[in-house]
């Protein structure tokens, strides 16, 4: 885990967790790893296919959605989630912080 992020993901035991751009998925599987309910999106399926076999060598489960973060489908509500967790890498794709 990033050491940055160490500090707010403490105990995310029973956290509702959205990850979104989820890139090489190492915060999002430490995240699953400590005991919360993770979804990921991404726009990549390579990047998802990536993601299930990480998990599945990692014992963990995560809930993956091939999506664009700023277009997510309806059946994940926007208040659904305790927490996002997003990289620095994540500001390349987001258009606007606004929700339109």
């Amino acid at each position: 885990m990033e050491p940055k992020l160490a500090p707010y993901l403490r105990s995310p035991q029973g956290k509702k967790v959205f990850v979104p751009q989820f890139g090489d998925g190492l915060v999002m599987l430490a995240c699953a790893k400590r005991g919360a309910n993770v979804t990921g999106v991404d726009l990549s399926n390579e990047q998802i296919r990536l993601a299930e076999e990480s998990s599945a060598y990692c014992g963990v489960n995560v809930n993956l959605l091939e999506a664009d973060t700023q277009r997510l489908p309806e059946e994940v509500p926007i208040d659904y989630f305790d927490i996002a967790v997003a990289e620095c890498g994540i500001l390349g794709w987001i258009g606007s912080l606004m929700r339109g």
